[in-house]
């Protein structure tokens, strides 16, 4: 479990569990906590793919990786892994001990112990929300911003998961 979803985690024992507030609060620390646990897990099925196709390559400090499943690459540079498709629902995914990104053109959501950002498209270019965690009434207060970030970063995670696992069972490996 990375550091971020043991921080969530640890944020929703303590969060009080009746009424409307502590609800909403728990909705959205529990929904930001299962996309991180996603995310990482993408991140090591895509490693897993590309290990078992051999299909890495060590450039500098970094490893490149091509997991040959629907325009998915990955890369990793110490602590931190990077995903990323590039053809539909193109996004990226950035997996690091501290902190948790996912990137697509409609959203970008960043996660950390504590702490969530969540950026959205405006006519200018991007808006960003920060929003505290440890704070229930920032967090309600945010919530539809967060959840409509969820909504659209988890069609890439889902994407992800549902084509690296189905390339897996189409090469027979076992990750």
């Amino acid at each position: 479990m990375s550091l971020v979803v043991s921080r969530l985690e640890e944020l929703l024992a303590a969060a009080p569990k009746t009424g409307l507030k502590a609800s909403m609060y728990l909705g959205v620390v529990s929904s930001l906590s299962r996309l991180a646990e996603d995310a990482a897990t993408v991140a090591r099925l895509a490693e897993c793919i590309a290990t078992a196709n051999q299909a890495c390559k060590q450039r500098g400090g970094l490893l490149h990786c091509s997991t040959g499943c629907a325009s998915i690459e990955a890369a990793k540079t110490g602590g931190e892994t990077l995903l990323w498709k590039y053809s539909s629902n193109a996004g990226s995914i950035r997996v690091a001990e501290g902190r948790v990104e996912i990137n697509t053109e409609e959203a970008k959501l960043s996660i950390e112990p504590g702490k969530a950002e969540v950026s959205l498209p405006s006519g200018e270019g991007w808006v960003t929300i920060e929003v505290d965690l440890r704070s229930i009434d920032d967090s309600i207060g945010k919530a539809y911003f967060i959840k409509y970030a969820i909504r659209k970063v988890g069609k890439l995670l889902r994407t992800l998961q549902w084509d690296l696992r189905n390339c897996a069972r189409a090469r027979a490996i076992t990750c």
